[in-house]
This record gives structure tokens, sequence and C-alpha cells, in this order.
């Protein structure tokens, strides 16, 4: 079960749109969110274009007010929220160091507008929890509801938790799941194959009582998932990934990295390596 969630905030609270997609998946979790914000050390001693730095305390007291907003957030919606400051070189390694000391289940982080490419290659705080993060990481892009959920699955040990893990998420947000196996090519076996496996994951999500249906597509699994979710018009996306570097998926073509790079749809992507802890609370949680 999803009973603790972190999001990462930037210093901007009117367009944070994570914290506000975060606490709306907590209200429907009945989870606790914790909103952390990073102050990047080098932002306190250096100077950036013609903009000098503040000094540290001035800095502290300004992005209080991300800390007061989430409490203001957490107290309309009735849920428990707080936020934190923390300080370091990496805003991408607090937020790990975070997420692991507090044994959270979930971490939700913004992406500002530049596609997975650019976030690999200019080494973006999403695309480095993605690629380092021992649980789950959603990525929102932009601010949807939770009523269609799109999970994806070609059978992989990685692609299976990601759906018992969304599994919490769909059942209590009353969602109606498509879950989308790709065979990649037309030979009938390999459909069938295809067919058999979207069957098997959607089984899953019958005992857990949500409404879900088992589609396969034809094709390269990209861009058939592509195609889906505009077609079917999808606010989440559920995918597994495989776990190698950043540069490696762009340029050989993990599937989920291209879904991230095209999609502008929030997506939940669950890492294939995940610690012996969380691997046992996935387990559990199939009975």
């Amino acid at each position: 079960m999803i009973k603790k969630i972190l999001v990462g905030v930037d210093a901007n609270i009117k367009e944070n749109m994570a914290m506000i997609y975060a606490a709306n998946l907590c209200k429907i979790l009945d989870a606790e969110l914790v909103a952390v914000h990073v102050i990047e050390e080098l932002q306190v001693y250096a100077f950036w274009g013609t903009v000098p730095v503040l000094k540290r305390e001035e800095i502290l007291k300004e992005r209080q007010q991300v800390v007061e907003e989430a409490g203001r957030l957490g107290k309309k919606l009735g849920i428990k929220a707080s936020g934190k400051i923390v300080e370091g070189i990496s805003p991408a390694e607090e937020l790990l160091r975070e997420a692991h000391d507090g044994d959270f289940d979930i971490i939700v982080v913004g992406c500002h507008g530049r596609s997975v490419l650019v976030e690999s290659l200019l080494g973006g705080v999403s695309s480095q929890l993605i690629h380092h993060s021992k649980i789950p990481i959603l990525v929102v892009k932009s601010l949807r509801n939770f009523s269609r959920i799109l999970m994806c699955t070609g059978g992989s040990k990685y692609a299976e938790d990601a759906i018992y893990f969304a599994s919490d998420i769909a059942a209590k947000a009353k969602s109606k799941v498509t879950v989308l196996s790709v065979a990649p090519s037309d030979d009938p076996k390999i459909i069938e194959m295809a067919s058999k496996i979207a069957s098997k994951s959607a089984e899953i999500l019958k005992k857990k009582g949500v409404e879900v249906e088992a589609k396969v597509r034809t094709g390269h699994p990209a861009e058939q998932i592509l195609t889906e979710a505009r077609s079917g018009g999808y606010p989440l996306l559920v995918m597994g990934y495989k776990g190698t570097s950043a540069v490696a998926d762009l340029l050989l073509g993990d599937v989920a990295s291209k879904v991230m790079h095209h999609s502008r749809r929030p997506t939940l992507v669950f890492r294939e390596k995940i610690t012996s802890k969380r691997r046992g609370q996935v387990r559990s949680s199939r009975a």
C-alpha cells in the first residue's frame, strides 16, 4: 500500500504542479505528503548571470513559503502534509536520501517542460531520479485526474511489479484501467503470447476490484503505447523500467524512456532494481 509520498518542489509555488498532483493522490490514497525543497549549496556562494545570489539566511527565509504552502494545501484537502527544506549540492541526491531515510513509497516530481532527452543529457532532476531511485517515480508534466490508467506490460517481472504497485491507486481512485501488451510483429504466435500477458495482468487487477480490459497492439512498443495513450485519452501511464543508464536508454531505444520523451501525461515508472524490503512489500500486497 502507498502510505507516504514525497514530492520534490521548486521555489515557484505557483507552478508546482507536482505538489498539487501529489496532494490529490494523497487524498485518494489517504496517504501522508511531505514536500521537500532542495537549496543547492552553490546558490549560496555563486552568481548566476547578473543576478546576485542571496545570503543563506535570506534564501532560507524566502523558501520557507514552500513549507507553508504544503501545510495550507494539506489543510485544504484534509490530508496530513508537511514541508521540509534541505541543503545539498545535488537536488536529485538529496531527494533520494530523504526518500530512503523516510521510508517513502513513491517520489513525485515535475518535469519543467523539457523533454526527457534534454533532461537526461543535461542531468535534469527527474531523469536522475528515474535512473537512480530504488522506489517508484511519478513524473508530472501536466495536471490530470485519475479516471483512466494505461498500464503497459511486456511480461517482465518489473512490469508485473509496476502493475501490482499501481493497483492500489486504481482501486482507491476507482479508475478504469487498460492493460496494454504490444506484439512487435504480426506473427500469430507472438500476438497470442502478448494477449496472454495482458490477460494475466488484467486478472491481477480484477482481484482488486478494478474495472479493467486487456488490449493488444501490434508494432513498435513505444510507438504503439503512445498511440494508445493519445487515442484513449488516458490521464496516467504506468510502466516498468529496466534500469540502464540514461544515455544508453535514449540512444539504444528503451521503451519507457521513449514514451517519457514524447508523452505529456503523468507517468509512473517502476524500477527493476528494488530493495529486498521493497520487493517483500510488493509481494505481500498480492495476497
